[in-house]
């Protein structure tokens, strides 16, 4: 290939594929085990896992008796469910042409705090 042809050679981009795994978050906000590779941001986690907590505690606080949580973000689909420790939470990523279970779905009103 010429000089040319190397300067105005095209640039393929492609979509970044979504994590798909599982980890234990504490209820200190610490990923106790996961089985996501190193190239999972961390912090991303931490954050997820974080919300995910601070759910389960509100409901808690609230009388509420929570013990599982799904929530369809995007392609995401979180799935959470409550253990002694924390929680373990569960990433999966969705096609778009699978269908959400409409008998499952529930909106949840935002707090304003």
């Amino acid at each position: 290939m010429g000089i040319i042809g190397k300067l105005f050679k095209r640039q393929i981009l492609v979509p970044k594929k979504l994590p798909a795994g599982s980890f234990v978050i504490s209820r200190r906000g610490e990923i106790l085990v996961s089985t996501f590779t190193l190239g999972v941001s961390q912090p991303v986690l931490i954050g997820i896992g974080g919300v995910v907590m601070r759910a389960f505690t509100r409901a808690e606080e609230s009388g509420v008796p929570l013990h599982q949580l799904e929530v369809y973000y995007g392609a995401l689909r979180v799935t959470a469910k409550r253990t002694r420790v924390g929680a373990i939470v569960f990433l999966t990523p969705q096609s778009a042409f699978e269908k959400k279970p409409e008998s499952e779905t529930t909106t949840i009103p935002r707090s304003h705090d």
